[in-house]
């Protein structure tokens, strides 16, 4: 018996280097999977070791990444069928700026499918303008003349934060924008009693000025955690390496070297680990 609630998620790549959006569409699509619900996943990439257990995977080859997949009607006529073999009841859009969202977006207002847009900060102020005037006349471009045109269709947005809504806002200012914050699974957490055993403060993200890395340091130091024993734990890709060389000369300068550790990326298991471990997070 098919379930009646079959929701495809759509994402530019699906591997453990995607980071964080990869990390999220597994967690839904796992959890609504359990629920009973048929969740496929739907991205350019040629990886899939990264997906739940009973959550079906399709991979794109690399050309839907360029902006002529938005000119091609066998790549759309491609989506549809598959939309429809799948007897999809729901889409879900992860991220913004690749043609695959729009492609499948386009599919699901002909179908006459529900579509929820997450951007995962892909639209904030700060990413429209850190990388020069050419790229940020690229975006505008990109989004008046083809990404707002569809995406203004979409039943929901979904923005993280309060501050995230805001800005969707100013940009889809008459769509429904919704706040779901970030959870963590419960299972988790649910051996903790409220005794601290080990003193570790744990953050996990990319390492990328954006994320406030710095500013956590800066706490850590002040609050003189580290003389009673405390370490603070940091995983996560240095995306930006000058600024993860900048921590570093911060974490010397103040002698916090075995106080401070970075760790990389975490998956799984070893995340898991982490999250039990830590008395914060």
């Amino acid at each position: 018996m098919k379930s009646k609630i079959r929701i495809l998620y759509v994402t530019e790549s699906h591997s453990r280097e995607a980071g964080g959006v990869t990390t999220v569409v597994n967690d839904l699509s796992s959890n609504m999977s359990k629920l009973g619900c048929y969740c496929c996943i739907l991205a350019v990439s040629s990886k899939d070791e990264y997906v739940p257990r009973g959550v079906e995977f399709i991979g794109l080859d690399e050309r839907w990444n360029s902006i002529k997949a938005l000119f091609s009607k066998s790549l759309t006529d491609d989506v549809q069928r598959l939309i429809k073999q799948k007897e999809i009841t729901e889409i879900h859009l992860h991220g913004f700026w690749m043609p695959l969202q729009l492609i499948v977006a386009l599919a699901a207002i002909r179908l006459k499918i529900p579509f929820i847009l997450t951007s995962h900060g892909m639209l904030e102020p700060w990413l429209w303008t850190g990388k020069g005037q050419f790229n940020y006349l690229k975006k505008k471009v990109y989004f008046y003349f083809f990404a707002y045109r569809v995406f203004r269709y979409a039943d929901y947005i979904h923005a993280i934060t309060p501050n995230e809504r805001d800005n969707l806002k100013k940009l889809f200012p008459r769509n429904n924008v919704v706040i779901i914050p970030n959870a963590i699974d419960g299972d988790l957490v649910k051996d903790c009693d409220g005794k601290i055993v080990d003193k570790y403060i744990f953050f996990i993200g990319r390492i990328n000025p954006k994320k406030g890395v710095d500013i956590l340091l800066s706490a850590f130091k002040d609050s003189g955690l580290f003389s009673s024993g405390w370490m603070l734990v940091i995983a996560g890709p240095e995306e930006v390496p000058e600024y993860a060389g900048e921590l570093r000369k911060f974490i010397k300068k103040n002698s916090l070297e075995s106080k401070v550790q970075f760790i990389g990326p975490v998956y799984e298991k070893e995340k898991e680990q982490w999250f039990k471990k830590s008395w914060l997070t």
